[in-house]
């Protein structure tokens, strides 16, 4: 049975997950699903030469990439900037058991949840939604640390 990881990070593709986090999930797949990366070549463009060649890399917007999680073949990282997209794709009817929440950044009017995570009191209300429906979201930078289950900060 293949598995998907969902990973919320407004960084989308650096150094944790060239190096830790897709060999850790054995993930053959990166879906990244942003509406601005899916428009913008040259932003791929960046984003693909990083990536492994051993890793298919694919560009959604939300509408596709909810779509593309449903039918995935392989183990996929699914790289996601923000908890509205994330909300987005579970609303089209993804099945989205965990996500590891790395990095939100500071914005006015959003308060700190953990260190580098920062959310609004709509993105609270994402977090508690998805909660409420079982979904385990966590934070975990890499897959050495320990983790941190936002129901508890929450």
């Amino acid at each position: 049975m293949n598995e998907i990881f969902f990973r919320v990070d407004e960084r989308l593709v650096h150094g944790q997950i060239l190096f830790k986090w897709l060999e850790h999930a054995s993930c053959s797949k990166l879906y990244i699903i942003d509406d601005q990366v899916a428009t913008d070549p040259i932003l791929q463009g960046v984003l693909t030469m990083t990536v492994p060649e051993s890793v298919e890399v694919f560009f959604y917007s939300t509408d596709e990439g909810a779509e593309a999680v449903m039918i995935a073949d392989a183990n996929v990282l699914v790289l996601l900037r923000t908890l509205d997209t994330l909300w987005r794709i579970y609303e089209k009817g993804t099945e989205i058991k965990t996500v590891n929440i790395c990095r939100l950044p500071f914005a006015p009017g959003k308060k700190e949840l953990y260190e580098n995570i920062y959310v609004s009191g709509h993105e609270e209300e994402i977090i508690k939604s998805l909660t409420e429906d079982g979904t385990v979201l966590y934070i975990q930078m890499v897959p050495d640390n320990e983790v941190v289950y936002i129901r508890d900060l929450i």
